[in-house]
């Protein structure tokens, strides 16, 4: 239907979001009044009829200081509030994401505490189907991304999703807590969080500027493979410059080549040989385990690393 300059309308489902852009107060509110009305007609026309009672507003400004405004909608008022929701993304006045996090967040810690019970750290599930399960959380954590992807780039909110990430990722892979976060991704085969959600918004982007139908499949299989390519060298030179894991790094230097193996699972014990946190006389002292460093072997003091334990040690 035709609308006025400056409305967009958006519809999902039975859902329908008026997007209003006004110059100055008087216009925003001119332009708000007529748009519902024009629906309502359109929809009376069509034996339906709009629900003012369920209607929200917000005025989406920023940081400046605007006050709040009213809208009329067939006789009634419609105040604007500080946020809303449509589609399970919270649209705060503001434009922060800060709500929306904190929301995602609660949501997948519940999951993740539901999906741990089923993980033991030793037997139960292959990694390859942990990872299945490791997909939910982040389906929860990646929902709508593209749109609130600044929630991903603040340092304070990255590190509450990635905290979730982390807390399934070590039963993914089963290894001593310790593990840093760049470890367990690379032991799981699963990128960080912010990476994914960069990928989601690269893969919409291109999909919106190339015009891909949904009928066409060609097309969007291409998108999804450009951001993954994209997403895979991000990922390639984080890793190489981290000062992290160390250990785990050495072993694996060539991250596509371990991502994209086609054999081999991870679990427990591996993990602990991956990363040098496990059963090794130099970490069981440095947790506090053991008083003294003696070698089960030899019975010699010795900083048994997993290094000596693997490579050197005649067991």
């Amino acid at each position: 239907m035709e609308v006025p300059d400056g409305v967009k309308l958006i519809g999902y489902a039975n859902d329908l979001a008026v997007i209003v852009i006004g110059k100055s107060e008087e216009d925003l509110r001119e332009r708000a009044e007529e748009a519902p009305r024009l629906v309502g007609a359109w929809m009376g026309d069509n034996g339906l009829s709009l629900a003012p009672e369920k209607s929200e507003a917000v005025l989406l400004v920023g940081r400046r200081t605007i006050r709040g405004m009213s809208v009329c909608m067939e006789d009634r008022m419609i105040e604007t509030r500080e946020a809303v929701r449509y589609l399970r993304v919270d649209f705060q006045r503001n434009l922060r994401v800060a709500e929306q996090v904190k929301r995602v967040v609660r949501k997948a810690k519940m999951v993740v505490g539901a999906l741990i019970r089923l993980l033991p750290n030793v037997g139960g599930p292959r990694t390859s189907k942990r990872r299945v399960l490791c997909n939910v959380v982040h389906g929860i954590l990646l929902y709508g991304a593209e749109v609130w992807i600044d929630g991903y780039r603040i340092q304070k909110h990255r590190q509450m999703l990635l905290g979730v990430q982390r807390t399934m990722l070590l039963r993914v892979c089963c290894p001593y807590r310790m593990v840093s976060g760049e470890a367990l991704c690379v032991l799981a085969g699963v990128p960080p969080l912010d990476l994914l959600a960069e990928e989601c918004l690269q893969e919409w982007k291109r999909r919106k500027n190339e015009r891909v139908r949904e009928s066409s499949l060609a097309p969007s299989i291409t998108c999804k493979e450009k951001a993954r390519k994209d997403l895979m060298q991000a990922w390639c030179e984080r890793w190489r410059q981290t000062e992290k894991a160390a250990w785990t790094r050495r072993l694996i230097p060539n991250l596509t080549e371990w991502v994209g193996r086609g054999h081999g699972e991870v679990n427990h014990y591996t993990s602990q040989v991956l990363t040098g946190h496990g059963s090794f006389g130099a970490y069981l002292k440095r947790i506090g385990k053991i008083e003294c460093l003696v070698c089960g072997c030899c019975e010699e003091e010795v900083e048994e690393d997993a290094e000596l334990a693997i490579f050197y040690c005649h067991r």
